[in-house]
């Protein structure tokens, strides 16, 4: 049987980030959970992999080419589609109506709301509103027991 690489990283218990070329522990890195390298931990370390995100979604090639191809396989929305939903909604948040939702070079980039179950698109949120909606698993009644939840403790 061959030596697993999976094993080799838990019995060594660190790593060498292929970025910031430091030697960290293995908890400083993103374990894979699932394909071919299953077990084995990611290249860079998590503030590395975070800088390059962040680098990434800022930069224009994702603004011009990445962002509307993902508006339109994930939610059959153009950014001209998604550009009016926008100005309808009057540039904020459909719930919270914050205007919060620019990214660091200032264009507006709320999340896609849309239904899990039929994939109709809802509206635009901020990036608190959508992930509130998806932790409460966009259930009417667990929303409504935490409404209930805060009218009964606010007293």
């Amino acid at each position: 049987m061959a030596f697993d690489a999976a094993q080799k990283w838990n019995a060594v218990g660190e790593k060498h980030c292929a970025r910031c070329y430091t030697t960290k522990p293995l908890s400083e890195f993103t374990v894979r959970k699932s394909g071919p390298r299953k077990g084995h931990p990611m290249s860079y370390c998590k503030p590395c992999r975070v800088h390059r995100q962040t680098q990434n979604y800022n930069n224009d090639t994702y603004q011009r080419i990445v962002r509307p191809y993902q508006l339109r396989v994930k939610y059959g929305v153009s950014v001209d589609e998604y550009n009016l939903m926008l100005e309808k909604q009057g540039f904020t948040c459909a719930i919270c109506g914050t205007d919060d939702g620019a990214s660091a070079k200032g264009s507006k980039t709320f999340a896609v709301d849309h239904c899990h179950t039929t994939g109709a698109v809802r509206g635009l949120l901020c990036n608190n509103c959508n992930r509130a909606l998806g932790l409460l698993k966009d259930d009417l009644s667990v929303l409504e027991s935490a409404i209930k939840y805060l009218k009964g403790s606010s007293q």
